[in-house]
């Protein structure tokens, strides 16, 4: 394997790094499968804290998600879509900008530009831009993918959130 490309070890924490009130909820929850109320009942009698069913809930469903370990290929993933997202950010902000007021589209690049020049003090993007886009690729053409893949073959700029 490349050493660039060298992964580090998953950031999930561990059992014994987690607060006592974590390890209590994942031993009652995973452990002996209580139902929700009586994990809230174990948690006055024995933390001595009063929570809602639906806070242990949130609070198991995030510990959970800390603690979710990443596969090769969810790292992949992630590796791919932050590669499309920086090939075409700017395509896709000049479309929220219509989401958010601007009553014209702009290209592009002109949102580009304009960026740096309002935030000078950051990494100018231009040359990591064109180093990025293939020599056929125009600052004008639609968001795509140059390569085929399955999971980003829609267009950017139809994002709505």
């Amino acid at each position: 394997m490349d050493p660039k490309r060298r992964r580090s070890s998953p950031a999930v924490p561990a059992y014994a790094d987690l607060s006592e009130e974590d390890q209590l909820l994942l031993r009652l929850k995973d452990g002996a499968s209580l139902p929700w109320k009586e994990i809230a009942l174990c948690f006055q009698s024995e933390m001595g804290k009063t929570f809602q069913v639906p806070a242990l809930q949130m609070r198991y469903k995030r510990l959970r998600e800390r603690m979710r370990p990443w596969s090769e290929v969810d790292v992949e993933a992630l590796r791919r879509a932050h590669d499309y997202w920086d090939r075409f950010k700017w395509d896709i902000i000049a479309v929220k900008m219509l989401d958010h007021g601007c009553s014209d589209k702009w290209p592009s690049k002109a949102c580009q530009r304009k960026w740096e020049e309002l935030h000078p003090d950051l990494e100018r993007e231009g040359s990591r831009a064109c180093s990025i886009r293939g020599s056929g690729d125009s600052d004008r053409g639609t968001p795509y993918p140059t390569t085929p893949r399955a999971s980003f073959s829609s267009p950017a700029v139809h994002l709505s959130t």
